[in-house]
C-alpha cells in the first residue's frame, strides 16, 4: 500500500513538474507572441517604418505587428488598406501617388472587428484617422459563425471604439481571451514553439532583404505582402486542384453554416461613423477563384456569399461609398491561372481592379 501510495504522490509530482515546465517554455518561446514576449516584433515593426523590406517572419501575432507598426510610424498616414489575406497584395501604387503614405493594415482572417480595432489604434496612438480607407470586405464578416477570434489581440481597441460607434458603454468583461492562456499547456502550440525553436536557432526570425524576389514571404515598404517567388506563377493544374478542395463541403474559410448576414448593424454604424469624420471609403470585393466560385454559388449552403454582394452593393450605392470588383470573378474575366489558390488572386488580380480606380 504505501509503495502503491508513493508512485501516486510521484506520479502527480511528476505531472506537475512537466506542466509547469511546459507552460514556462511555452510563455518564453512565445513564437506567435501570443504573451507579447517577442520583442523581435517590435524591431521588426521598427525596420519596415524605417524604410526597410523585412522577410522570414512566420507564425507571428499579425494584430500585434499591426499595432507596433502604427506606433513606431513617424510619418502621417494619408491611405490605409484593412482586410483579410486576400487584401494583402494591394500595394502603394496601385492605389495612390508616389508623395502620399500609404500602408496595408490586412491581417489573416481579418473580421469586423479587426477593422474597428485599427481605426481606433489610429484615434488613440495617433489622435486621427487617416483620410482614405480601403475596405477588402469579405463575406463572413457577415457571418456570426465564423470561427474567427485572433482580434482579441486588439479587444481592447475594438471594445473602446464600438462604445463610439453604438454611442453606448460596452462590457468587454466577457472578451477576455481564456485561448490566450491556454496556449500554455497547447499540444500544437508547443510543437510550434519546438519548430520554432529550431528554425531560429542559429538566425533570426526575420532578415532584411533587399529585394522582392527571394524564395521567401516579403513584407513590402508599405506593408503588402509578396508571395515567394515560386508562389507567384504557381502551377495551374495544382491551383485548379486546390480550387476544388477548398470548395467542398465542410471546408470553406469561414462561411460554413452562413445562414443569415449578421453585423449588419455594427457595420453599417462603423462605416457612417468614418463618413461623418470625413474618411472617403473605398470597398473592394475580391474575387473567388471561377472554379470554386460556380461550385460555391451552386451550393445552397453557400449561394448566401450573392446576398452578401447584393447588400454590398446596395449600402454602397445609398451612401455615395466606391465600391471596386466582385466576389464573380467574369467581371474582369480572371481564370485560374489567376490564383494561387481557391480564394487569394495573384498580385495580377489586384493590379487589375485598382486600375479602375485609377482612371477614376
Amino acid at each position: 500500500m504505501k509503495i502503491f501510495k508513493n508512485w501516486i504522490r510521484l506520479f502527480f509530482v511528476s505531472f506537475l513538474v512537466s506542466i509547469i515546465s511546459i507552460s514556462l517554455f511555452n510563455f518564453f518561446i512565445d513564437s506567435a507572441s501570443v504573451f507579447g514576449n517577442k520583442s523581435y516584433l517590435s524591431k521588426a515593426a521598427e525596420d519596415l517604418v524605417s524604410g526597410k523590406m523585412i522577410a522570414g517572419l512566420s507564425n507571428y501575432d499579425e494584430r500585434l505587428f499591426q499595432l507596433l507598426i502604427i506606433k513606431k510610424n513617424k510619418r502621417r498616414v494619408d491611405t490605409i488598406v484593412l482586410g483579410s489575406s486576400r487584401a494583402m497584395v494591394i500595394r502603394k501604387k496601385f492605389v495612390v501617388n508616389k508623395d502620399k503614405v500609404f500602408l496595408n493594415h490586412s491581417v489573416s482572417g481579418a473580421s469586423l472587428e479587426d477593422y474597428i480595432a485599427i481605426v481606433d489604434l489610429y484615434q488613440t496612438l495617433k489622435n486621427y484617422i487617416p483620410k482614405h480607407i480601403v475596405i477588402g470586405v469579405d463575406p463572413w464578416i457577415f457571418n456570426k459563425f465564423n470561427g474567427q477570434s485572433r482580434w482579441r489581440t486588439l479587444k481592447d481597441n475594438y471594445f473602446n471604439l464600438l462604445s463610439k460607434i453604438m454611442d453606448k458603454s460596452i462590457d468587454n468583461k466577457s472578451s477576455i481571451n481564456g485561448t490566450k492562456w491556454k496556449q500554455l499547456i497547447n499540444y500544437e502550440y508547443t510543437v510550434a514553439n519546438i519548430f520554432s525553436l529550431k528554425k531560429n536557432f542559429n538566425r533570426n526570425p526575420y532578415y532584411i532583404t533587399p529585394s522582392v524576389d527571394i524564395e521567401d514571404s516579403v513584407k513590402g515598404l508599405d506593408d503588402s505582402l509578396y508571395y515567394p517567388l515560386s508562389q507567384r506563377t504557381p502551377d495551374v493544374k495544382v491551383v485548379e486542384k486546390l480550387a476544388h478542395q477548398f470548395a467542398q463541403k465542410g471546408q470553406v474559410y469561414s462561411i460554413e453554416n452562413f445562414n443569415e448576414l449578421s453585423n449588419i448593424e455594427e457595420f453599417e454604424k462603423f462605416i457612417l461613423y468614418l463618413k461623418e469624420k470625413g474618411i472617403k471609403i473605398t470597398f473592394v470585393l475580391f474575387p473567388y477563384n471561377p472554379i470554386s466560385y460556380k461550385l460555391l454559388v451552386k451550393n445552397e449552403n453557400y449561394a448566401i456569399i450573392q446576398d452578401v454582394e447584393a447588400y454590398l452593393n446596395k449600402f454602397s450605392k445609398d451612401n455615395d461609398i466606391e465600391l471596386l470588383s466582385s466576389y464573380n470573378p467574369d467581371k474582369y474575366n480572371f481564370k485560374n491561372r489567376d490564383f494561387k489558390d481557391g480564394m487569394h488572386g495573384l498580385e495580377s488580380v489586384s493590379e487589375t481592379i485598382f486600375k479602375e480606380y485609377k482612371r477614376k
